[in-house]
């Protein structure tokens, strides 16, 4: 039962509400320019003032695309294409608009133009070597990185990629030392170190630490490598730094389910606290009331407190969410015995 998996996710893609910009005068719209943000507003004026300039529609739409506002974004950067078909940058940056939005030939086809432009813009090369990290064609995307790091050879985003791919295709050696080095060159790095950390785990436990510690240091925030941190003191019996990390994780955001559910195993399985286990899976039940591990577990403490009635029902209630649920047949087969 003990949570060993740790997810590695190559990208995610969000669509959020374009953001709309409302120019008429009086309170209203200053009311509403009191909630745009300082840089936002900035670009607003500059276009503003000059709205057939491309280099601030091209601005304005980084600034979209970095918040999540791709929709919005599309026109921007649309407008600066139009106005400027020789500018690989602004071609870029519309491959990524194109990526936020999931439109991914499109995006594709914007680096390629990005580069036919300019054969040497390494973040056109780069974020093509990303496209295909994404689609798992990590030779193409390591052809692509050694092509970067041509033009860069100080590129940590190329040696990052590179050590994916290689992690990707079973070659940790390789990973590892390319990950090192994308640290060396950038030491902010908060994805470089999350990696090694993971790829230490199982062979060096205490340099995982160390690794984890250091990204939540560059991104405090960062809630999911906290739980993996944590997962990796309770994976090495270290319970107590364990409970420590989860009860971390909960003040910052009360509503992260997993956290909850690993407290309550560690006090089920661990500690042999089923009351205090059973506060802890109620929370992961209260925030997913089809959170099967959750009621299977709550259910096992209640076993063990002799509370056979809440016991028999929550076992029911895993059986209903999965019909045939080995464990549970097995709880309620105890039950009747006893």
């Amino acid at each position: 039962m003990k949570r060993t998996h740790f997810l590695i996710l190559l990208a995610a893609f969000f669509m959020v509400m374009a953001m709309s910009c409302n120019n008429n005068s009086g309170t209203k719209a200053n009311d509403q320019n009191d909630t745009i943000p300082v840089g936002l507003r900035a670009l607003n004026e500059k276009i503003g003032d000059e709205p057939q300039n491309p280099l601030f529609h091209y601005e304005r739409a980084k600034w979209l695309t970095a918040n999540g506002r791709y929709s919005a974004a599309l026109t921007d950067i649309g407008f600066a294409v139009d106005k400027d078909t020789t500018n690989a940058d602004y071609f870029v940056t519309l491959g990524d608009v194109y990526l936020g939005l999931a439109k991914f030939q499109n995006a594709e086809n914007a680096y390629l133009k990005a580069i036919k432009i300019n054969p040497k813009n390494t973040e056109a090369i780069l974020q093509l070597a990303k496209y295909h990290l994404v689609f798992k064609n990590y030779d193409q995307t390591l052809l692509l990185s050694a092509q970067a790091l041509k033009e860069k050879p100080n590129s940590a985003k190329a040696y990052y990629l590179a050590a994916f791919s290689f992690m990707e295709k079973g070659d940790t050696v390789k990973a590892l030392r390319n990950f090192l080095k994308s640290t060396e060159l950038d030491q902010n790095y908060f994805d470089a170190y999350i990696r090694l950390a993971i790829l230490y785990t199982k062979r060096q436990p205490k340099l995982a630490e160390g690794y984890f510690k250091t990204a939540i240091q560059i991104n405090p925030k960062h809630l999911h490598a906290k739980y993996l941190l944590a997962l990796l003191y309770q994976n090495n019996n270290q319970l107590d730094k364990a409970v420590v990390t989860y009860e971390e994780i909960l003040a910052a955001d009360p509503h992260y389910k997993t956290a909850m559910f690993n407290l309550g195993y560690i006090y089920m399985a661990e500690k042999l606290e089923f009351n205090k286990a059973i506060t802890y899976f109620n929370q992961a039940i209260g925030e997913d009331d089809r959170y099967t591990e959750a009621f299977m577990n709550r259910g096992y403490c209640y076993e063990m407190l002799k509370d056979y009635g809440n016991a028999k029902a929550d076992y029911e209630m895993v059986l209903k969410l999965i019909p045939n649920y080995e464990k549970a047949i097995e709880g309620m087969n105890r039950l009747d015995r006893k």
